[in-house]
């Protein structure tokens, strides 16, 4: 019964974090489905630097950006992130962000 709760435990318990993962993705040895993750908790940068301030508009303004791209852009996206293994937003999003 001790392994069912372990094994069952969400969210934030102190300095840890529990998480469901995708199958195999775990790290907890007792969890033979390998769905559950534990790692330390770290809290959010909630910087307001000017530096900070325009990366956060530059993504929101990549993101727009991103939406009013045609069907045929997008789908041109992602046949060449496929080959990296990426999706076309994320490799969109890469460039754009080091642009």
């Amino acid at each position: 019964m001790g392994d069912y709760l372990y094994l069952n435990i969400r969210g934030r318990v102190g300095n840890l974090v529990y998480q469901r993962t995708a199958q195999g993705c775990g790290n907890v040895p007792g969890d033979k489905t390998r769905r559950l993750q534990i790692h330390a908790y770290v809290p959010h940068n909630t910087s307001h630097s000017q530096a900070q301030l325009a990366c956060r508009e530059k993504f929101r303004a990549s993101m727009l950006t991103w939406h009013t791209l045609s069907e045929n852009q997008k789908k041109d996206f992602s046949r060449a992130a496929a080959r990296g293994g990426w999706s076309g937003l994320n490799l969109f999003m890469s460039i754009k962000m080091r642009s």
